[in-house]
């Protein structure tokens, strides 16, 4: 009943729009589709080479399945499961009936069989049936280390999405690199893609941050025999950057979400943080920007909901933001789906006074689970931020370097 209430063209690749329409005409043809049905059969059919009849009707359209050919195939899956299911209990009241069973109680047995066979997938529950001790667990959650901004969001919410947003060169990926990296001392895997830096400059933010070092020097090269021993040693010893997988190539939304499945199956993500999600692709070229945006934004509710990471998208706003001391989730860049779609929204910005003194100013604009506030200069409590090392938190930091 959800798949038939989504709208055509809600999925980004083309054979699950695809299946999608196959799965409304069977409904709307047969009265049924049980997804469930049809997954138990290919699952428990002792021979696989039997599906090939069903699989040869399938017509194709530049490798994907067409409407038609997946239609036919799918009914006559479904039409097979049951009338397999049918016969498995039919057998099964024979037994027991042999067996001593009451013929009412076996065929009472068989019909209620028959009825979760065709009530499999239109089952719902009242809100009590609800555990209600789940309700006073935590919320999974990341913390960002900023101990105010955690006070007031708990932390970057698992299974939602975060939007991080800011004009270019305000801190927006410092911001986002300092969070991974106490994820990843955590021992927290995750998985970031990057459509503008690549690898070596992220990594030199990272330990510039960490071992409190200008990153002008690695900029330059401007170190001594004792530094860079030092920071080799680090790097040898830091069991934190193997945590963090980085994908630093242009890529598309079908990519995108191929690469982040294989994070999570082979490496057990927490989270995907994406910079900036501006830059990614839609799955139709024909498409304009702002529809190829809401694609894209659609399909990372879908992944949260069957993942459970937490999915950070870094977004430029608007150039007219700048003029503005507070800029607002209205400037989001492309699109308004972003900032629908999105749970928790984060704006950073910050003036030159701001950048002259150490500043950043962050704005939740938007939080389902709580209230909006800020951290900002006006408030007196802006959070630190050296934009020459990459350091970022409550406070100026005394590390070892």
């Amino acid at each position: 009943a959800e798949l038939c209430q989504m709208s055509d063209g809600f999925f980004a690749l083309r054979e699950h729009n695809i299946l999608h329409s196959v799965i409304k005409k069977c409904v709307q043809s047969t009265g049924e589709c049980s997804l469930a049905g049809i997954r138990a059969f290919m699952l428990n059919i002792p021979d696989a080479e039997s599906l090939e009849p069903y699989f040869t009707k399938l017509d194709t359209d530049r490798g994907f399945i067409t409407s038609a050919g997946a239609q036919e195939a799918i009914i006559q899956l479904h039409e097979n499961y049951k009338k397999r299911k049918v016969k498995e209990s039919a057998e099964i009241m024979i037994s027991e009936i042999n067996n001593g069973i009451e013929a009412d109680d076996a065929k009472a047995n068989h019909e209620k069989r028959m009825n979760d066979i065709q009530t499999a997938d239109c089952s719902y529950k009242s809100a009590r049936s609800y555990d209600v001790e789940d309700l006073f667990k935590r919320d999974p959650c990341l913390n960002t280390g900023i101990n105010e901004l955690d006070a007031g969001i708990i932390g970057i919410p698992v299974n939602q999405k975060t939007i991080i947003a800011a004009r270019p060169s305000v801190g927006k990926t410092a911001f986002a690199l300092a969070w991974m990296m106490k994820q990843a001392k955590a021992d927290k895997h995750g998985f970031f893609v990057s459509q503008e830096t690549q690898i070596r400059p992220l990594l030199q933010r990272m330990l510039a941050g960490e071992l409190n070092i200008n990153l002008s020097k690695f900029r330059s090269a401007c170190f001594s025999v004792k530094e860079k021993d030092d920071i080799m040693q680090y790097y040898a010893k830091a069991n934190w950057i193997d945590n963090i997988h980085i994908y630093d190539k242009p890529c598309d939304m079908n990519k995108l979400f191929m690469l982040a499945r294989k994070a999570y199956e082979f490496h057990g993500i927490k989270y995907v943080c994406v910079d900036h999600a501006g830059l990614i692709q839609g799955m139709n070229e024909k498409y304009v920007r702002r529809d190829q945006i809401a694609e894209y934004s659609a399909f990372t509710r879908k992944f949260v909901s069957d993942f459970p990471v937490a999915w950070v998208d870094l977004w430029q706003l608007n150039r007219d933001a700048a003029e503005e001391k507070a800029p607002g989730m209205h400037q989001l860049r492309d699109s308004g789906s972003a900032e629908q779609d999105a749970d928790l929204i984060l704006i950073l910005s910050a003036t030159k006074d701001d950048k002259s003194s150490n500043r950043l100013n962050i704005e939740v604009a938007k939080q389902r689970q709580g209230e909006t506030f800020s951290l900002s200069t006006a408030t007196n409590n802006a959070v630190y931020f050296d934009r020459s090392k990459m350091i970022i938190g409550d406070s100026p930091r005394i590390l070892e370097f």
